[in-house]
């Protein structure tokens, strides 16, 4: 019921990418030292990347959300409330309560319990076991929403694992993988292989689903939805500008830590309840421990060693030089990101710390599940 009033969104604005490429001059982007003849020409045979070319993104990005949205009460939530041994209380909103109810979640004093009785025309007792499962409602919501996501992306960092890794290893490991150099050896003029443009896009799709998609509220929200916006630039501006090889390698080595991340995570929900705790110090501390080693060695090891040192000391230098206005705008891009892997880093580093002085009851990067319910207010009769 939902896809039928997006299709016409979709096929509106895969149409105006269509119209809109065949407007732009793409030989205007290179350095003035590249064929822009022979860049036509591939142009014409449909072997180099085209804004028309990212079209179909947009088409994945509702896919995902649709997808999410059907499993999300086939398998999803469902599992959720399993794992989490939650009972969900069936509860039905109160506007005349909830309108005057503060922002946040705090203890309800006598006062204004009495006030909630004028307003709704309720009993006391009727008024207190009203909020009393109203908080108990939004906590168990926010728990919910929480494993969902985390569930939900450790699947599709795994699909697109696995797609990268057939793009990029399949059948045959890429000389560009090996050898860094061919990143820019006979650049612009590389083919775009089927399997690449198919990573590419499925990838653009899925980090417009993040950007778009409402997330649990977290302390980064803004580091988060910075990332989600370079990384949808950096996809864009290495497709147009054919910069898919190493960009391919690095949506691959990215993807592996999520895995590992976002397993964590809902193994950490799983284990809440008593009879899971057994989960605490091996699945969860286990799995954790895999993503911080996985984090370290891609984001901050092989991602500075391969990628920044390949794009400034192999490509600038070597190939399409400081003149170039896009050199200065993928490397700021790069760098942005590599600050964001640091960042994140400390925070890793911070719960590893809690980790071992046995004293982590949170992921620092998320604010605290369990807030709501600490304000819940005591169920009277």
């Amino acid at each position: 019921m939902v896809a039928f009033p997006l299709i016409p969104t979709i096929s509106i604005i895969e149409q105006a990418l269509f119209h809109i490429s065949h407007y732009i001059d793409y030989t205007t982007m290179f350095p003035p030292s590249v064929d822009s003849s022979q860049i036509q020409n591939m142009i014409d045979d449909k072997v180099f990347p085209t804004l028309s070319g990212l079209a179909p993104a947009f088409s994945y990005a509702i896919m995902l959300s649709l997808l999410r949205y059907i499993l999300h009460f086939l398998l999803f939530k469902p599992l959720a409330l399993r794992s989490m041994k939650i009972k969900e209380i069936k509860f039905v909103s109160n506007p005349n309560i909830d309108r005057s109810l503060p922002s946040k979640a705090t203890a309800y004093s006598r006062d204004a319990i009495l006030e909630y009785c004028k307003l709704s025309g309720m009993e006391d007792t009727d008024v207190n076991d009203y909020l009393w499962n109203r908080k108990r409602h939004i906590s168990t919501q926010k728990k919910v929403v929480k494993y969902v996501e985390a569930f939900w992306r450790a699947i599709f960092y795994i699909t697109f694992s696995v797609m990268g890794y057939y793009a990029l290893f399949v059948p045959e490991t890429a000389i560009w993988i090996t050898d860094t150099k061919h990143n820019w050896i006979d650049w612009p003029l590389h083919t775009l292989t089927p399997s690449l443009n198919l990573y590419y896009q499925i990838e653009l799709g899925c980090y417009i689903h993040q950007l778009f998609w409402t997330e649990v509220t977290r302390s980064d929200a803004l580091e988060m939805i910075a990332h989600h916006l370079v990384t949808i630039s950096l996809l864009v501006l290495s497709y147009l500008t054919n910069f898919t090889r190493i960009g391919a390698y690095i949506l691959f080595i990215h993807d592996l830590a999520d895995i590992f991340l976002e397993t964590a995570k809902v193994f950490n929900y799983s284990s809440k309840p008593i009879g899971h705790r057994w989960m605490k110090d091996t699945l969860v501390d286990g799995t954790f421990a895999v993503f911080a080693i996985t984090f370290f060695v891609t984001r901050l090891i092989i991602y500075p060693r391969y990628v920044l040192y390949s794009v400034i000391f192999e490509g600038v230098n070597g190939y399409f030089g400081w003149n170039w206005t896009g050199c200065y705008v993928f490397i700021g891009l790069l760098v942005t990101l590599q600050y964001l892997h640091v960042y994140w880093f400390y925070l890793i580093a911070k719960m590893i710390v809690k980790l071992l002085r046995g004293d982590m009851t949170k992921d620092e990067r998320s604010d605290d599940e369990d807030e709501l319910e600490e304000h819940l207010p005591k169920k009277e009769h």
